[in-house]
């Protein structure tokens, strides 16, 4: 019998107008972009872009596919499909991942990488200001999670954290809307360079292995 996922959930706020989504329902998707995940089962990156927003994550992601590559996901109206494509690392319990230019709305699922039932908590913030906190009980066991928020002032980094004992985990279906895209935010301004170099390094190696 699979776990059914805990669900806790606090959000915390310094902004007046800062809505937290927790299912994926068809206002949410219909109002929002998604970033699809490209690439082979198993190669690596540590970058994920649509050309509009480019998201630089801290240490490297692994592609994989539910359930070739990955065993589980949730379900409707938990996630958007149970089969998804998906980003992970198998080892960290703390994540953090830096937007090319602020977003007014940023949204992804997560899952936990063995454990089973455990809390992960989504601090989305501009620059170092933590404008939300998201905590929501996610397991190993198809129970992935949204964590999305609509904000009053752009999001430019996340900070995702989890607790033992999972070790590692995997984001799909990142979505964003109001993208500043004419104005890089401040604190990721620096990290362009280094995506852009990382995304064609990524790209010459999926050549070459075509």
């Amino acid at each position: 019998m699979k776990h059914l996922p805990l669900l806790v959930f606090l959000a915390t706020s310094t902004i007046a107008s800062a809505t937290v989504i927790v299912n994926p329902d068809a206002a949410y998707t219909s109002s929002t972009t998604l970033i699809n995940i490209p690439g082979a089962d198993l190669t690596t990156t540590n970058i994920l872009t649509n050309g509009t927003v480019t998201i630089n994550f801290d240490q490297t992601m692994t592609v994989a596919t539910v359930p070739d590559t990955w065993a589980t996901w949730n379900t409707p109206p938990n996630a958007e499909t149970a089969t998804p494509r998906i980003l992970y690392n198998d080892t960290g319990l703390v994540f953090s991942f830096n937007l090319s230019v602020g977003v007014t709305t940023l949204g992804f699922e997560f899952e936990n990488d063995g454990g089973g039932a455990t809390t992960a908590t989504a601090q989305f913030r501009h620059g170092t200001t933590v404008l939300e906190s998201v905590v929501l009980g996610i397991d190993s066991g198809a129970g992935s999670r949204l964590f999305a928020v609509t904000e009053g002032t752009t999001i430019d980094n996340v900070i995702v954290t989890q607790l033992s004992p999972a070790g590692g985990g995997g984001f799909a279906n990142f979505r964003y809307s109001g993208a500043d895209a004419a104005t890089p935010e401040p604190g990721t301004l620096a990290l362009l360079p280094v995506g852009l170099a990382a995304f064609a390094l990524v790209r010459r190696r999926m050549r070459t292995a075509a």
